[in-house]
């Protein structure tokens, strides 16, 4: 299928700068536990391809962290047309069929190494807080993590109980039941308990976990220490995006997934409110975005004449400070200025990198919120890790 929706998830998928090939954790295998959530169905939550919704879990290997849990929501586009959708059923980013995961045997529990899962690969795209060894991640290396597989198109946001068909293939536009079930299927586990959570993702998991940081939060204790970290999930409203998240937003049916003040306040244009730069004020819970103003997966960056980057840039930097940042006391962000989409956890920024910086802005450590690299585009020495 010859589509824009598939060019942009290749596209996204290719993103990486000389300096952003996957680096491996040393020591031990990261390895978690597949669990496909199979009452799912029966909720009505399905992959597009109406296999049930699924997420790998590594338990906590420490008394004193058993009730800390770490999330990353995978990212890769989305489908922005019938084709797209129909296309991504035959990828790891349309189902939960077993073949697409690496298990560790053929049969019997999927036991993988979360460095080998498509959409993870250790640092590239989970980045650091999912990586098992203290000296990559010091805060987050021994709790409960928890990978959710990306399989529905629409960041988790689709609640469409007609099934849809292109050329003879079903489909089912469930994200938002997808999410549900699987918070349910961790409150089970004691996700309930839960007394610190990191709760991220990349690329459109970074789009979902703007989108759904305060549903995860309205599960908890009030006393738990909740934040969301996006990481590349700050996508403006122009361009391709733009009519295709519209296009997905109306056939998925998304707006039950989406802050109700923001739809309220949008009337007739309530698609817009899919769009990070919109929906951040109405955010109730802390977040802290990992975000390069130079992202390449932001739809206007090509061609990459400087002059052109740098007015984008800028303006996506200002967007951010001004609708995360300044909407709330209690956010903050980290933002570099590297050309990269995802995965920027170990670039230098203000002397420290986001994995230290994310631990002080987190255990309120420091008064600090906010650090910034603005460079001018091309910034070679902006891909440096620490």
């Amino acid at each position: 299928v010859s589509s824009l929706g598939v060019f942009v998830l290749t596209a996204l998928l290719a993103l990486a700068s000389p300096t952003a090939a996957r680096m491996r954790a040393a020591g031990t295998p990261n390895l978690a536990e597949a669990v496909w959530v199979t009452e799912g169905p029966a909720m009505g939550a399905m992959c597009l391809d109406g296999t049930p919704p699924l997420y790998f879990i590594r338990k906590a290997t420490s008394d004193v962290n058993s009730s800390k849990w770490v999330f990353h929501v995978q990212g890769g586009a989305w489908c922005m047309s019938l084709a797209d959708c129909a296309a991504r059923t035959k990828t790891y980013l349309g189902t939960s069929n077993r073949s697409f995961l690496p298990c560790e045997s053929p049969t019997g529990p999927c036991i993988a190494d979360m460095g080998q899962i498509q959409g993870c690969d250790d640092t590239r795209w989970c980045g650091t807080p999912m990586v098992n060894s203290p000296d990559i991640n010091p805060m987050m290396h021994d709790w409960n993590a928890v990978l959710m597989m990306y399989c529905d198109g629409g960041s988790w946001t689709g609640n469409n109980a007609t099934v849809a068909s292109y050329q003879g293939t079903p489909l089912y536009f469930r994200g938002e039941l997808n999410f549900k079930a699987v918070m349910q299927s961790l409150l089970a586990r004691g996700f309930g308990d839960a007394t610190d959570v990191v709760f991220g993702g990349d690329s459109a998991g970074g789009q979902a976990t703007y989108i759904h940081i305060d549903y995860v939060r309205s599960l908890l204790s009030p006393t738990a220490n909740v934040i969301g970290i996006p990481d590349s999930g700050y996508f403006m409203p122009v361009g391709y995006y733009g009519s295709g998240l519209q296009w997905l937003y109306t056939a998925m049916n998304s707006s039950g997934a989406l802050p109700p003040d923001c739809l309220r306040d949008h009337p007739g244009q309530e698609y817009n409110c899919i769009f990070s730069p919109v929906m951040a004020k109405y955010i109730k819970t802390r977040i802290w975005p990992v975000q390069s103003q130079f992202d390449p997966a932001q739809p206007m960056l090509y061609p990459k004449d400087p002059a052109y980057v740098n007015q984008y840039g800028h303006a996506l930097l200002a967007s951010l400070l001004q609708n995360v940042v300044d909407s709330s006391a209690d956010n903050g962000a980290f933002l570099y200025s590297c050309f990269q989409h995802s995965g920027g956890w170990q670039f230098a920024v203000e002397n420290t990198d986001a994995t230290l910086a994310l631990q002080a802005f987190f255990t309120r450590t420091t008064a600090k919120r906010v650090w910034l690299r603005n460079e001018t585009y091309p910034c070679a020495a902006c891909c440096l890790p620490l």
